[in-house]
């Protein structure tokens, strides 16, 4: 599949997604489903949804490296968290917005230390089974 209809696929789905994460975190914290505020609150969810799962598509291009996808992933992921956190209210005070970048931003450092692991792992089991294979 061309990385076009990948962006277009993951985004629906992230849009989806993000839509009923906000209807769970909208019924927890206020329960009135009524109004403008509930609809652009589920418009807003909807599109972290569809920029966190569309965006996920840079791990797909061959010619980056973890680090440079991951890099792009979060900076997509943090400007638009910073956007709707700000026109929505999420966030009461730069305090607030810096805990949860601080936090995310470890998150992110974590989920990449983990996959760089794994796939230096993976390449030296690949290089071992080679080397098994020459010597034959």
């Amino acid at each position: 599949m061309e990385l076009r209809n990948k962006i277009i696929i993951k985004s629906l789905i992230g849009f989806i997604i993000g839509i009923f994460v906000g209807l769970f975190f909208w019924f927890m914290n206020s329960g009135d489903y009524s109004g403008t505020a509930f609809v652009i609150h589920l418009i807003m969810s909807g599109i972290l949804g569809l920029i966190a799962m569309g965006g996920s598509v840079v791990y797909d291009i061959e010619s980056w490296g973890l680090l440079k996808a991951t890099a792009t992933h979060y900076i997509l992921v943090m400007m638009d968290y910073v956007i709707v956190a700000t026109a929505l209210g999420w966030v009461s005070s730069i305090i607030e917005m810096m805990i949860f970048l601080a936090g995310m931003t470890i998150i992110y450092a974590m989920i990449w230390l983990f996959e760089s692991y794994l796939w230096k792992r993976t390449i030296r089991k690949m290089n071992e089974q080679l080397k098994e294979m020459q010597e034959r």
